[in-house]
């Protein structure tokens, strides 16, 4: 069953899981919590560990009810762990590349949208998505597999799992761990951050050049800033590279000592 995350434990708890994967600093390797005597089934991730076969991951960030689309998924990534050499791949995918949404059945109109709404699509009541979508694609997790899907053959890659994570959720994971240290190779100066009244925030946001620690809210705003004053912040490929090392600074956090000691525990 895919994961969504509603809450900042279970955000924090991924990245928990994920270090065990890649064991980058976990005294755990999750093959060996495998019962040698039963194979799991074919295919699934604990079959995949326990055989060092590849695991790809889909990454989605979305506002939630923070924001005017709260569906919509503006961080798109897709992550791929091995568990043999313990190396993660994460790769951006652009959010207004136009794909077709095939989620409903044969005879039924399908959706020609920017990829960032095939999450929506099952996930927001009167989006574009409506009942008639695949069976597959309903219920609590029936958005996630629909951009598994569609998200998979743009990549061209299958998914095993997917995690979706909305703003407040990000802001707890991250405020969870103590911040986290970004770096950034020039500064940015956005005057037109949104804030969450649609409008913007006064003064805009500004990160100097640099390393330094970040609390939830402000790494946020580095993973959403669209506006930047600066052209290399300002395009889209600034704004992903920007996200993925946010995600690699929450995943080398979260594998610390110091990082798993200030996680909410269960």
């Amino acid at each position: 069953m895919a994961i969504l995350l509603a809450t900042s434990v279970a955000a924090v708890r991924v990245y928990t899981v994920l270090s065990k994967v890649t064991g980058n600093g976990s005294p755990i390797n999750p093959v060996t919590l495998i019962n040698p005597a039963a194979d799991p089934p074919a295919g699934s991730i604990a079959y995949k560990l326990k055989h060092g076969q590849r695991i790809n991951i889909l990454l989605l960030g979305y506002g939630g009810s923070e924001n005017d689309a709260p569906y919509l998924t503006d961080s798109i990534m897709a992550a791929s762990i091995d568990p043999t050499s313990h190396r993660v791949m994460l790769a951006s995918v652009p959010r207004d590349l136009w794909v077709t949404i095939d989620a409903w059945p044969q005879g039924h109109a399908q959706a020609h949208e920017k990829v960032n709404a095939a999450y929506e699509a099952a996930a927001s009541p009167g989006s574009i998505g409506d009942s008639n979508v695949l069976p597959d694609y309903k219920g609590r997790d029936g958005g996630g597999h629909i951009a598994e899907h569609v998200i998979g053959n743009v990549v061209g890659i299958k998914f095993d799992n997917y995690v979706g994570v909305d703003f407040k959720a990000f802001r707890d994971m991250v405020d969870a761990l103590g911040g986290i240290q970004v770096c950034m190779d020039t500064k940015l100066d956005d005057y037109e951050y949104p804030n969450y009244h649609n409008g913007y925030i006064r003064g805009g946001v500004h990160f100097p050049a640099g390393c330094y620690q970040v609390n939830g809210e402000q790494a946020l705003e580095l993973a959403r800033s669209r506006h930047a004053v600066q052209p290399d912040q300002a395009s889209d490929f600034g704004r992903a590279r920007r996200q993925q090392m946010i995600m690699l600074a929450i995943k080398q956090k979260a594998i610390s000592v110091n990082g798993l000691a200030k996680a909410p525990s269960s």
